[in-house]
């Protein structure tokens, strides 16, 4: 399988440079001038297009555009982070290319004059242009590949993707912006190359759950794995994003802070926006253990630790025997998403009862109790929450 680019608003932004072309070349012709807004729609669109829509002289208006374009420089207009997208697929061994609606001759001046290299570069020259899927194919064929990816900004693009039978993943940041409809839609470039990785089979998904992904993957060489929080379509684009990345961070500074109070958890790799990377734990959760034996030291263990995690005000917010895995004989808390810093005796008492209930649902509440005994051991104040656990019992059976 490859990957294929688009040019304009995907892996470039030249729409300064492109807008005054445009402008100059109206001006040489006789034409009304267009606002900003109307010129880049037109961006990603074949010249020949454009210009014989507006004027007999088509031909003649795309030779002056391009004379004006190549002539101007061509500074900073890669999209920041792209450059990072084709050195991870090329070490990937993933080859790549780019379909573009420029013409081959500019495409290719462009590339050579931003130090960009691709393998084949397909323009508009010599075939039906998109949203026809023709130029998609010719670079398929040209590097004789079989499958591929294309990369895209516009709903030409994923119309051109649809019509070459290829997959799509479309970009955020370009012309259509979030607007572009398509099943994966990457908003940045640390999402893009998620999102290859996916599409090339590069990791496994481990788990999806309504807040995350997990795959497992590897970084600088170790097994990990990779939490990343999954995109809210009905919020503000902006406000998304802002949201994850302040719960993806504040899962992380709990888990440091849990480590710091002498509970396994992870160890933390990087942390990129919406996503954590941390150490891949090679081990058995607790839910299957238990399963098998009634191990009564693993669960004084298991209260030893929620002990120190409540001494320093950490509240996992979903303890569960699915969420502890021991690795080397040592009981790792994992899945920190729903945890807080909260004094909250009320809040302590919800997190070992909603422990209470993942033994009970396995048949396993009895246990409970050397939970409990673990817990008393590390927190001094374990009896005002046990008493606590008891109310929010008595609480939900008032309710059911």
């Amino acid at each position: 399988m490859i990957v294929l680019f688009d040019l304009d608003g995907t892996t470039i932004d030249d729409s300064r440079n492109i807008v005054e072309c445009f402008r100059e070349t109206q001006r040489a012709f006789g034409l009304g001038e267009w606002n900003d807004t109307e010129i880049r729609a037109l961006i990603g669109l074949p010249l020949e297009r454009v210009f014989f829509r507006i004027s007999p002289f088509g031909a003649d208006m795309k030779r002056f555009y391009e004379e004006r374009y190549s002539s101007r420089e061509k500074k900073n207009i890669i999209i920041p982070g792209m450059e990072d997208v084709f050195s991870f697929l090329r070490s990937a061994g993933i080859r790549v290319g780019v379909v573009t609606s420029r013409s081959q001759r500019m495409a290719e001046a462009m590339l050579a004059e931003l130090g960009l290299e691709f393998e084949c570069v397909v323009g508009s020259d010599g075939v039906k242009p998109k949203p026809s899927g023709e130029p998609i194919k010719k670079a398929m064929a040209i590097m004789g590949a079989d499958s591929a990816v294309y990369v895209g900004d516009t709903q030409i693009d994923a119309k051109s993707a649809e019509n070459a039978g290829v997959e799509f993943i479309g970009v955020s940041w370009g012309i259509d912006g979030s607007a572009l409809i398509c099943d994966r839609l990457a908003g940045s470039t640390e999402d893009l190359i998620s999102q290859l990785k996916d599409c090339m089979g590069l990791r496994r998904m481990i788990k999806q759950g309504a807040e995350a992904k997990l795959y497992e993957d590897t970084f600088l060489g170790r097994r990990c794995v990779v939490k990343e929080r999954v995109t809210k379509g009905y919020r503000e684009k902006g406000l998304d994003g802002e949201l994850r990345a302040h719960r993806t961070r504040e899962e992380a500074r709990l888990m440091h802070e849990a480590r710091i109070s002498g509970v396994p958890v992870p160890r933390i790799y990087d942390i990129t926006g919406d996503s954590v990377v941390m150490e891949f734990l090679d081990g058995e959760r607790v839910k299957e253990i238990l399963e098998e034996k009634d191990d009564e030291g693993l669960c004084v263990e298991i209260g030893r630790a929620v002990g120190k995690l409540h001494s320093v005000d950490i509240i996992h917010g979903d303890i569960t025997t699915s969420n502890m895995i021991v690795n080397d004989g040592v009981v790792h808390f994992i899945d920190f998403g729903l945890g807080e810093k909260s004094a909250e005796v009320e809040k302590k008492g919800v997190d070992l009862h909603v422990l209470a209930e993942a033994l009970k649902a396995v048949g396993k509440e009895a246990l409970f109790d050397r939970v409990i005994d673990g817990y008393r051991s590390t927190y001094d104040r374990a009896d005002e929450v046990v008493r606590k656990i008891e109310e929010v019992s008595r609480r939900g059976r008032y309710v059911s």
